[in-house]
């Protein structure tokens, strides 16, 4: 699964001043494409939202679009809030994220939500691998772990593949939540939790956003298979230790008799050099001259 570096993400580490790419470019391969990816402004609101996959995100991304057409006086929002076209989202992956510097996204409000995830990773099996369907995720899933797209997966199998995995080369939808929302390279003023949106709406609301609009269109029930899912206690051990750090950083109990959040969170101290750099290289029009790095290393992207 090696590839040469690209020349982007050669630039990143040029920039921090990181030589030596092979032992130093693994922050950058964790951080980079959730940045690209994950990261979405909103200029109206003054709001960045981290998505975080299977946590709430088509609902969250319903409020902001509404919120930004109240603001506008415009009617705009799609039947889709993942849509693309008149989305007042900004995001690098979907080019529309080009900015005079990286302070113009440093200076908003950062947030995002997340939920307890043995919770989690159930929704993401029901809806994306249980049922073999013909979309992406399972294709793509298929190929990496070399399951035939016409078998259907067991749980116990799945939580095999993924945590005998790199966590940051596992799928977005099962992957620890810290990863997507690059959790101490973003500064985050609030992290939510699904369970309860009553303090998310309430931060919202300070910033401009009237009220919380649910869309659940890839609602699974996930939390009512919870024991039926983790009846091994294999598979169980297997997936606390996978998601150990998201138990930790976002205060959920690590096992399947409590799910609601046992507190708030209280967001990290945030190191945004590298989150500042790659807003500089992949966000900020810059007139790249000379020839990409010949040098090969494990890919960053």
């Amino acid at each position: 699964m090696a590839s040469a570096i690209t020349y982007k993400a050669e630039l990143v580490l040029n920039k921090l001043g990181l030589v030596d790419t092979r032992d130093k470019a693994t922050d950058l391969q964790t951080v980079r494409p959730n940045v690209r990816r994950n990261l979405t402004y909103y200029p109206d609101l003054g709001i960045v939202y981290f998505a975080n996959a299977k946590s709430g995100t088509s609902t969250i991304r319903r409020t902001l679009w509404n919120a930004v057409d109240q603001k506008r006086g415009t009617q705009t929002l799609q039947a889709n809030p993942r849509a693309h076209d008149n989305s007042p989202a900004l995001s690098i992956s979907h080019g529309t994220l080009k900015i005079s510097g990286p302070d113009e996204v440093l200076d908003s409000v950062f947030f995002s939500v997340v939920r307890h995830p043995l919770v989690r990773l159930v929704s993401g099996f029901l809806n994306k691998i249980k049922p073999v369907a013909n979309n992406k995720v399972w294709k793509l899933y298929s190929k990496r772990y070399e399951v035939p797209v016409d078998v259907q997966l067991s749980f116990s199998e799945f939580v095999d593949h993924i945590t005998h995995d790199m966590p940051h080369k596992v799928d977005r939808h099962f992957r620890p939540q810290s990863i997507n929302i690059c959790y101490g390279f973003a500064p985050f003023t609030h992290i939510g939790q699904l369970e309860d949106l009553r303090p998310t709406a309430s931060f919202l609301e300070g910033h401009g956003v009237p009220s919380i609009e649910s869309f659940q269109t890839h609602a699974t029930g996930a939390a009512d298979y919870l024991k039926d899912y983790f009846s091994d206690p294999g598979t169980l051990k297997k997936a606390v230790k996978f998601l150990e750090k998201d138990f930790e950083r976002f205060n959920y109990a690590p096992n399947i008799e409590n799910i609601l959040p046992l507190g708030p969170i209280t967001p990290p101290k945030a190191d945004t050099t590298l989150l500042r750099t790659i807003l500089q290289v992949d966000a900020t029009p810059e007139k790249m001259t000379g020839s990409p790095p010949a040098r090969a290393a494990q890919s960053a992207d």
